[in-house]
């Protein structure tokens, strides 16, 4: 029987991308199993740093660090907090076209037996990887994510987006005190996130969204992960709050 070309060829894409992704998806693996053995070392050594990239955005509970020496006292006090992590156990994980990738799942810590939800941004460069951003939160992860809400805003986001409207974006979707983190860069605020978003008002000016995971945190945050589309395509990291109202609206953006 013959096999047609097209197939054949499709089938050997497709076998290209998993053994890809495969390799991808064990590299990083070991350096967050590296990650985690540096944290749980009698001393935490600045050679942590290493797996970072040179300017590097976290949050590790005490509020957002930029820069190496920044996020490597944020390291020293969540230590002091946590004690030793257990291996870490992913959720989700996506890659974009430029082999970049984004991850969430969870941590445990022994010091206080408190559950850590975590995401991380992993940058390739040249198939270098390093941690460009990453915030972890105490949380159960019970209950369920409000799928609907999550997704009504996600398409109000949207459409604001392709109306050319960052100002209304910003205020009907976001948090007043949110924060946009991007190439090293972070923004706090509606108003200054809305600068950021000038981009937008383009005439030519498009994009989608596309959630891939969810991983409810708490009663209060959902983090997800996503790709979007416009002139290019990336991932882009939302972190959802609930409000007291029970609004569901955004605390955190991040994309590369």
């Amino acid at each position: 029987m013959r096999v047609g070309i097209i197939p054949c060829i499709l089938s050997l894409i497709f076998t290209v991308f998993w053994m890809g992704s495969a390799a991808q998806e064990t590299t990083l693996k070991k350096l967050q199993d590296a990650w985690l053995s540096a944290f749980n070392g009698n001393t935490l050594e600045r050679s942590i740093l290493d797996v970072y990239v040179s300017n590097p955005v976290a949050d590790y509970g005490d509020g957002f660090s930029v820069g190496k020496m920044d996020v490597y006292l944020s390291l020293v006090n969540f230590r002091s907090e946590a004690g030793i992590l257990t291996e870490a156990e992913q959720f989700g994980g996506t890659t974009d076209t430029r082999n970049n990738y984004l991850e969430t799942g969870w941590m445990k810590g022994n010091e206080n037996k408190t559950a850590y939800a975590y995401v991380t941004a992993w940058r390739n460069s040249g198939g270098n990887y390093n941690k460009e951003f990453e915030m972890v939160f105490a949380g159960a992860g019970k209950g369920k994510i409000p799928h609907e809400a999550i997704a009504e805003k996600r398409r109000q986001w949207e459409t604001f987006s392709n109306n050319h409207d960052p100002g209304q974006l910003v205020s009907e979707v976001y948090t007043p005190n949110a924060v946009y983190v991007n190439n090293g860069e972070v923004t706090r605020g509606r108003t200054q996130i809305a600068r950021r978003y000038d981009y937008m008002s383009s005439p030519s000016w498009k994009i989608s969204l596309t959630a891939l995971h969810l991983l409810r945190v708490s009663d209060e945050l959902v983090i997800e992960l996503g790709k979007y589309v416009s002139s290019g395509e990336g991932r882009y990291v939302l972190i959802w709050k609930k409000q007291k109202d029970g609004e569901w609206l955004a605390e955190l953006d991040f994309n590369f």
